[in-house]
């Protein structure tokens, strides 16, 4: 019950009521000890609405560009959550140009009259900010550069909130690490910031075995291991195979993200798979090569080359089949 006046409080603001008196819950005992009974007194008030919206100090855009980056407008019923959403708005575009301790108020001016509130985003923007440091705290597996070459942000650049977000998400998705958290804190003076990745590692490594029964090919063996992140090198490889009385199967995956430690991906796939059949034996065995590069931070195109050979033992005679190439 402590904290219900304080959500209640916070509902009413965000709906207008910046005037809303909650008091202290009352709890009540019913005679036969079964129900609390709790009773809250509350006071709306009137409901405000905003009024004119503006922008004063350090503008590093013309008034009518950053007027399109905060949601709140005139004539709208105050919201007090969403202006604290423009103000880390705006406070992401200061940074991303370098004024990462900017300092954004907003004035209000309240018109008891008319229920409305003037909103003035005042900025004094401090001087610009640039990465003395960037440190990977964390990873007892993974090495260092793997971490880092997934980061958006730069020693000796400028500080940039948004690229230091699209950092930590595209660490994120490696899969590696079950938490990943950018802290940032002021370096050795105060146009500099030093930022700590912390990471935590988690299991990369899978095992699985299993087996059935089919009508066709009676008793049926699997098994798999794989390893998304093989010696810490942010590689992938996996080992499976299937075993049955009619077919063998063994294949062989292996994915290299940043070939050479360039933007190039590297892959490969082989198998051998043999079926053994009351007319024929089956055998093929081949692979894929994929060569990939990323195109910015969302695509990726890649050349894949499918190489096969199959022979066949039986009535038919033999059979050699080479090459399948496509994008």
């Amino acid at each position: 019950t402590c904290a219900l006046p304080i959500w209640i409080t916070s509902h009413y603001f965000d709906h207008g009521y910046i005037n809303v008196k909650v008091d202290t819950p009352d709890a009540e005992i019913s005679p036969d000890r079964k129900y609390i009974y709790i009773t809250i007194r509350i006071e709306e008030g009137e409901q405000y609405s905003i009024g004119k919206v503006g922008f004063s100090g350090d503008l590093i855009e013309a008034e009518e560009e950053i007027s399109q980056r905060v949601s709140i407008e005139e004539g709208e019923v105050f919201n007090r959550t969403q202006l604290g959403q423009d103000l880390l708005k705006l406070k992401t575009r200061y940074e991303d140009d370098g004024y990462a301790y900017a300092n954004i108020t907003p004035l209000t001016a309240i018109d008891a009259e008319k229920r409305t509130i003037d909103v003035t985003f005042d900025v004094q923007k401090g001087e610009r900010v640039y990465y003395e440091r960037i440190n990977v705290v964390g990873n007892s597996k993974t090495r260092d550069k793997v971490v880092r070459r997934e980061l958006r942000i730069y020693e000796g650049e400028l500080t940039s909130a948004s690229r230091r977000e699209l950092s930590r998400r595209n660490v994120n998705a490696l899969g590696y690490f079950e938490t990943v958290e950018i802290k940032t804190r002021r370096g050795s003076a105060d146009n500099l910031q030093i930022v700590d990745i912390e990471i935590k590692e988690k299991a990369t490594g899978t095992f699985q075995i299993g087996a059935g029964f089919s009508s066709a090919e009676n008793f049926i063996a699997t098994a798999q291991i794989a390893q998304d992140n093989f010696l810490g090198r942010g590689q992938s490889v996996a080992l499976s195979a299937q075993i049955s009385s009619l077919r063998q199967l063994f294949q062989l995956r292996f994915n290299e993200p940043y070939f050479f430690d360039t933007r190039w991906r590297f892959g490969f796939n082989a198998f051998n798979t043999e079926t053994n059949l009351r007319s024929f034996n089956r055998s093929s065995s081949g692979g894929a090569l994929t060569l990939g590069h990323p195109i910015g931070d969302y695509f990726q195109v890649a050349l894949t080359y499918n190489l096969e050979f199959v022979r066949s033992r039986g009535s038919t005679g033999i059979i050699a089949q080479i090459g399948k190439t496509h994008v």
